[in-house]
C-alpha cells in the first residue's frame, strides 16, 4: 500500500468488518474466526475490549490491539503496560516474522483488504475538497444519502438538546428564561447571535416580564444594557429612552454593555441590532408567555402570528439612533427571519421540552416544523446539492449542516455513513 494511512483506517476496517473474512487465520498458521469485535476504545488502554475471538476452536474473551506493523507493541511499550496483559488478538496491517509475541496471537490484515477500499481511502484521505467525497458521493444511492440526513437530523437537534440540558443542570430547569435566551440568540442571526444571547444573560427575563405591556419601558431597558443608546439627546424618543433607563438602571442595579460589540458593518439597515432589539422589545411586551405560547402552537401559522410584531412608530422610521429612513416601514420580521427563529430556536426548544418531559407528540412537532419549512440556501447546501444531496426543507438542511460541520471539515469520512458506503462500494467510478 503506497499511501501512508492512519491507524483509524485499521480501527474503521477492524470494528465495521470491511474486510475478507475467508481463511483468516493468526501468523502461525491457527485458524480465526470472529465472533465479536468488541467495543471501540477512545480511552487509553486496548484499542477494542471485551472481543470474542475463536482461535482453533478456542473461544477467547479480552481485549484487541490494533497497529500498522508489529514493532509498534514494544514502541509504545504495551510489554511494560498491565493494561495490555489481557489482549487476546494483536492485528496489524504488515506483519514482520521477526517480531513474536510470546503470550498474544497476531493477525496480519494486509491480505485481506480489498484493493478498491484502500484506493478510495487514499482519495477520501487526500482530498483537497471541502466535501472530501465529493468525486465519489455520485456513486451511492439516493436511499442511503436519505437515511443518513435523517440520522444527521437527529444528531443535530440531539446535540442542541445536550447543549439546552447542560444549561439546565447549570441553571436549573428554568423554561421561561432559556426560551427568552434562545429566542434573544436567534435575532442576533448569524453575526449578532453571541453579542444578543450576552444582552438576555445581561437582563433577565423575569425583570423585562414585569414591565409587561409598556413597550418603551422594554426598549429602554433593552438599547440601556445593550450599550446602543446614546449619551447625548438629539431627538424626543432617544430623550425619553435615556431618562426611562437611567430611573430603571438605578432602580434594578443594571450594567452597560460595550456597544463596540455589536456588528453593524456589511449588512442591510434592516438587519441592524438596533432593529433586531426593537423587534425583540415588540416581542417581549406583546407575549404574556413566551414558552408557553410557543409549546402550545399548533402549526407554523401559529408560529407566524406571534411572531408579527409592531415596532414603537420611532423605529418605524429609523433604523438606528438619529438616522431616518427614507421610507416608514412596518419594520415586521420578514419570512426568512422568522423561518430562521423556528429553525434556530423554538423547533430546537420544544424538541428538547418533548425529550424531557417525555412528550413524543413536541418531538414530533418539532421535527414536522423544520420538514415544512423550505430549505436553507448557503454555500454549504448549495455544493451539497449541486453533488445530488436532496434539500428539499429545512429538515435536510440542517442535517447537511450537521454532515458538514462535524464530518467533512473535520474529516470524518471513517464515522459517515456515506463515507462508509463509498468505501464498500466494490467498483471505483
Amino acid at each position: 500500500m503506497g499511501l501512508d494511512f492512519k491507524e483509524h483506517f485499521l480501527h474503521y476496517l477492524w470494528k465495521t468488518g470491511n474486510f475478507n473474512h475467508t481463511a483468516l487465520q493468526t501468523t502461525t498458521g491457527l485458524p480465526i474466526t470472529i465472533i465479536h469485535a468488541g467495543h471501540h476504545n477512545h480511552d487509553s488502554g486496548p484499542d477494542f475490549k471485551n472481543a470474542q475471538i475463536q482461535i482453533d476452536n478456542v473461544l477467547w474473551t479480552g481485549n484487541v490491539e490494533i497497529h500498522k506493523t508489529d514493532k509498534e507493541w514494544t514502541e509504545h511499550q504495551h510489554n511494560l503496560d498491565p493494561a495490555y496483559e489481557n489482549v487476546i488478538l494483536h492485528v496489524v496491517y504488515n506483519h514482520n516474522p521477526k517480531f513474536v509475541l510470546n503470550k498474544t496471537h497476531t493477525l496480519e490484515l494486509k491480505h485481506h483488504i480489498a484493493p478498491g477500499t484502500l484506493e478510495r481511502y487514499g482519495l477520501l484521505e487526500l482530498s483537497n475538497h471541502t466535501i472530501p467525497c465529493r468525486n465519489l458521493v455520485g456513486d451511492v444511492d439516493s436511499i442511503y444519502k436519505n437515511a443518513w440526513l435523517d440520522r444527521m437530523l437527529a444528531e443535530r437537534l440531539q446535540n442542541r438538546n445536550i447543549s439546552i440540558e447542560n444549561f439546565i443542570e447549570t441553571e436549573g430547569i428554568n423554561w421561561s428564561q432559556l426560551c427568552y435566551e434562545l429566542t434573544g440568540r436567534s435575532f442576533g442571526f448569524s453575526t449578532n447571535s453571541d453579542v444578543f444571547q450576552r444582552l438576555t444573560r445581561h437582563i433577565d427575563q423575569k425583570l423585562l416580564r414585569w414591565h409587561h405591556g409598556n413597550q418603551m419601558q422594554i426598549e429602554a431597558l433593552l438599547f440601556g444594557c445593550s450599550g446602543l443608546l446614546p449619551l447625548d439627546a438629539q431627538d424626543e424618543y432617544t430623550e425619553q429612552m435615556q431618562k426611562e433607563w437611567k430611573f430603571l438602571k438605578a432602580k434594578y442595579k443594571l450594567n452597560e454593555m460595550a456597544a463596540s460589540e455589536w456588528k453593524f458593518s456589511k449588512m442591510r439597515p434592516s438587519n441592524f441590532p438596533s432593529i433586531r432589539i426593537a423587534q425583540f422589545a415588540a416581542l417581549i411586551s406583546q407575549s404574556q408567555s413566551l414558552f408557553q405560547q410557543i409549546i402550545e402552537a399548533q402549526n407554523l401559522i401559529d408560529i407566524s402570528k406571534l411572531l408579527q410584531l409592531n415596532v414603537t412608530k420611532y423605529w418605524q422610521i429609523h433604523y438606528n439612533f438619529y438616522k431616518q429612513s427614507a421610507k416608514v416601514s412596518a419594520r415586521q420580521l420578514g419570512t426568512t427571519a422568522i423561518h430562521s427563529i423556528v429553525i434556530n430556536a423554538f423547533a430546537p426548544l420544544v424538541f428538547t421540552y418533548g425529550k424531557i418531559k417525555d412528550e413524543p407528540e413536541l418531538v414530533h412537532k418539532a421535527i414536522d416544523w423544520l420538514q415544512n419549512l423550505p430549505a436553507e440556501q448557503n454555500n454549504i447546501t448549495t455544493e451539497f446539492s449541486q453533488l445530488g444531496m436532496p434539500n428539499k426543507n429545512a429538515a435536510q438542511s440542517q442535517a447537511i449542516i450537521q454532515l458538514y460541520k462535524h464530518y467533512c471539515a473535520n474529516k470524518a469520512c471513517l464515522n459517515c455513513g456515506i463515507g462508509n458506503k463509498i468505501l464498500k462500494n466494490r467498483v471505483l467510478t
